[in-house]
């Protein structure tokens, strides 16, 4: 795993810089958000870019920046929540984890807008959110599964490749509805 604060570089693109987050996904990918160390030719700072964590090479792990504290995330993505501040509940989507501690997850609603179209999500600060219950969330039956050598295997799976921290067997499978 990465070590947010190392010097990283995405092995695709070449692009460098200060691995800054890790965004854990619902079902399995984490990406690692890396801050360029220089500056644009104006002075004003380059934009930092997300990669799939398999993209990303060591630099340097002994950096001037150091997490505060390497961490597992704190709930069970799937699980059914709700923003304590406005009362906001959804699916736990995303959990992203911050360089200096900023930890914050992304609410899904269950709901369509009049127009049918999803709800926009909600990003909240870790201890504001409230799990309501610990459950799996849906996964299609024609959902592809990653192997180890890179290839796509066709099977039924619910995150597998995902740390087991993120995905809780023994949380019940609910309809969210």
């Amino acid at each position: 795993m990465i070590k947010l604060g190392s010097l990283v570089k995405d092995n695709l693109t070449g692009f460098e810089g200060i691995a800054t987050a890790r965004m854990y996904h619902l079902h399995g990918c984490i990406h690692i958000f890396v801050q360029p160390t220089t500056l644009k030719d104006d002075g004003s700072p380059k934009a930092e870019a997300a990669f799939d964590e398999q993209r990303i090479e060591l630099i340097d792990g002994n950096t001037q920046f150091v997490a505060e504290h390497e961490r597992e995330p704190s709930i069970v993505l799937g699980s059914k929540v709700k923003d304590k501040q406005s009362g906001f509940t959804g699916i736990a989507s995303n959990y992203v984890m911050q360089l200096f501690g900023s930890d914050r997850v992304c609410i899904n609603s269950f709901t369509l807008d009049k127009d049918g179209v999803p709800q926009k999500e909600l990003w909240v600060d870790f201890p504001a959110v409230e799990v309501i219950s610990e459950q799996k969330p849906p996964v299609s039956e024609h959902a592809s599964k990653p192997k180890q050598d890179g290839s796509m295997e066709t099977t039924n799976y619910l995150g597998s490749n995902s740390p087991s921290h993120l995905v809780s067997s023994h949380a019940p499978s609910v309809d969210y509805k």
